[in-house]
């Protein structure tokens, strides 16, 4: 506005058109129809728009510089890093494992803070990150399909177009477990439990909205059994509650669940191969049914952040993942590392998000509320 202001002053010219326009602020004209057309206070007219344009470059480009000393020093304060879900699930897990690495290639002494954020199927956790400042000061674990079908199921306030994507950490099988003293020794064993009493037998898991209960739900149509399906609000909780012999089996990802095979038996892993971290478990395709089913666990920040932020982040994070130190620690915990780009991200989520659309179409994994 001060340019503005300055451009009014300092244009003391006249014309034809000015001078039947002279109630125009700042411009003044000598009074002899001889000086009309010149200036007052000497100096062309058009010298003058020019030193104003000159004047307002200079101011515009004190703003840009302003700015690059901020997003240079970048991190100046902790970041806030948002698990959906509780202490002790396989994202409370894996992001624990990551953050120091990720601190430690961002350099300046960064400090990220994890901050739990269950509730909703990780839908309070993801709704936080999305409608965040964009400022790079809060990121998060945005788990796929989780944070796809929130706004599919239309119970959310964020769509995954909400968030720039910093890269993927882990994607791991969903599998079935149950206690190593449990009946069932095989797939077929349960198999054949569940179809004597449809409905009846309980199958735990994080959330009804979870990948897990989405996995078991395309066992259910491969196989026209019924689980009667049993949410226990996180990850952590619904392993405990198996191993407190709170529920008969239950549908968890490889990497929350393989640390514990001296207390569980695993009994199917919905990938097309055996991965490396359960190589010891068949897959359900061995076992007749033919199904996949993976958790990714993607980092992503709030959409619209700065830039040279976003690269700052993405760029860390890419180091991170490759870090020799962090791949110790997720071999020791058996987590299943699979880097993606922020970039591919983006694709992977579109092409879920069009799949999980169909699915919940033709087979809900979780009742759908009456409008």
């Amino acid at each position: 506005m001060r340019v503005i202001r300055r451009l009014r002053k300092s244009g003391p010219f006249t014309s034809s058109f000015a001078a039947r326009n002279h109630q125009e602020k700042g411009v003044e004209f000598t009074g002899s129809k001889r000086n009309l057309g010149k200036p007052a206070h000497g100096g062309s007219p058009m010298s003058k728009i020019m030193k104003c344009i000159i004047a307002f470059g200079v101011l515009v480009s004190v703003g840009f510089v302003d700015s690059a000393p901020a997003e240079a020093a970048y991190p100046e304060r902790a970041i806030n890093y948002i698990v959906a879900y509780r202490v002790g699930g396989g994202s409370d897990r894996t992001s624990r494992a990551f953050v120091p690495f990720l601190e430690k290639h961002l350099g300046k002494g960064a400090k990220i803070a994890i901050i739990n954020k269950p509730g909703a199927g990780g839908n309070i956790g993801f709704n936080a990150i999305a409608n965040a400042k964009p400022d790079g000061y809060t990121i998060g674990m945005t788990n796929f399909p989780q944070a796809i079908v929130g706004p599919i199921m239309g119970k959310v306030k964020y769509t995954i177009k909400d968030f720039d994507f910093l890269g993927n950490v882990n994607r791991g099988p969903t599998t079935f477990a149950v206690l190593k003293t449990s009946k069932y020794k095989t797939l077929a064993d349960l198999m054949a439990d569940v179809k004597k009493n449809p409905g009846k037998i309980s199958i735990g898991m994080a959330a009804l909205s979870s990948v897990h209960s989405i996995g078991t739900s395309k066992f259910m149509v491969k196989t026209g059994l019924k689980f009667n399906k049993v949410p226990f609000g996180g990850g952590g909780p619904a392993r405990n509650a198996l191993l407190g012999g709170h529920v008969p089996a239950l549908a968890i990802s490889m990497s929350a669940i393989a640390k514990f095979r001296d207390k569980v038996r695993i009994l199917a892993q919905a990938a097309p191969e055996r991965v490396a971290i359960g190589s010891w478990v068949p897959t359900f395709k061995e076992q007749g049914v033919d199904i996949t089913n993976f958790v990714y666990r993607p980092v992503a920040a709030p959409k619209g952040v700065p830039a040279p932020i976003l690269a700052k982040l993405r760029a860390a994070f890419k180091k991170a993942i490759a870090d020799p130190g962090f791949l110790k620690v997720a071999k020791k915990q058996k987590i299943a590392v699979e880097y993606t780009s922020g970039e591919e991200m983006a694709n992977v989520a579109n092409a879920s998000h069009m799949a999980h659309e169909q699915l919940w179409k033709t087979n809900p994994w979780m009742k759908k509320k009456k409008k």
